[in-house]
């Protein structure tokens, strides 16, 4: 075999270059498993999951909640007054630095029942899968895909946002509720159960339960259909003592 002239490189050997290592880190990670979720979600979850798998999920959808919240918060007073004058006329009576207080508050309560969302699910399902389904799971792993399949929800809070602000109102739905007359809380309560979002994350949840606990897509999809049977009829249930007390 002739030797290369000077300056030509290394001699070929014939064996492939060594490659850069895959970048690493916890953004990288994230972004993967979230690109994974979409494309083959049964994937995304593959051990090992670091707390970052939930942690971040949660602090992004809680920061998002808390901004919705305050952002919302004019047009949910217009929506809890219109029925009740005096009321009405009180809260336009306060201070202004009364009015941005109670805002603020909104946005604190939204953020900590961001946080209560999503852990009592969890450990819900964790219960569901552990100790009624008999699969093999650790509460962390649960905890991880109920809250990054939430990230799914997050560009329709963003885009719902943007556009109850615009339009004055907080009856703009992604759901069936966009049939539903306002008045009727309990009907818009259930058909919010059915928004494309939230259909599509219960797939994801299906599909993430039975990545990290073995047990069959049919057992973990039961699981996830039963509970969201009774999560609509809590949010109905709600709804109707709300609609009660509201009178």
């Amino acid at each position: 075999m002739s030797q290369p002239m000077d300056g030509a490189g290394p001699p070929y050997t014939g064996l492939p270059s060594p490659s850069a290592p895959p970048p690493t880190g916890v953004a990288v990670e994230l972004m993967r498993r979230f690109r994974r979720m979409i494309s083959s979600p049964t994937d995304a979850f593959q051990a090992p999951l670091s707390r970052w798998v939930w942690l971040a999920p949660l602090i992004l959808l809680s920061v998002a909640a808390f901004a919705q919240a305050i952002l919302s918060a004019d047009l949910w007073f217009a929506e809890g007054l219109a029925a009740n004058p005096d009321a009405a006329a009180a809260i336009e009576q306060l201070p202004t630095d009364k009015l941005t207080g109670i805002r603020v508050a909104m946005g604190i309560f939204g953020l900590a029942m961001t946080w209560v969302g999503y852990l009592v699910p969890a450990l819900v399902f964790w219960f569901g899968l552990s100790f009624v389904l008999g699969g093999r799971v650790g509460f962390g792993a649960v905890l991880a895909v109920t809250a990054f399949t939430g990230l799914v929800m997050l560009p329709r809070d963003i885009l719902l946002t943007v556009l109850r602000v615009r339009a004055g109102t907080i009856h703009i739905y992604t759901s069936p509720a966009v049939l539903v007359e306002p008045d009727q809380k309990v009907l818009i309560a259930l058909a919010e159960h059915l928004d494309i979002f939230a259909v599509y994350r219960l797939v994801l949840l299906g599909l993430g339960f039975r990545s990290i606990s073995g047990l069959r897509g049919k057992q973990t999809g039961w699981l996830v259909g039963v509970l969201w049977v009774l999560g609509a009829g809590l949010a109905a249930g709600m709804a109707l003592i709300g609609q009660k007390f509201g009178k």
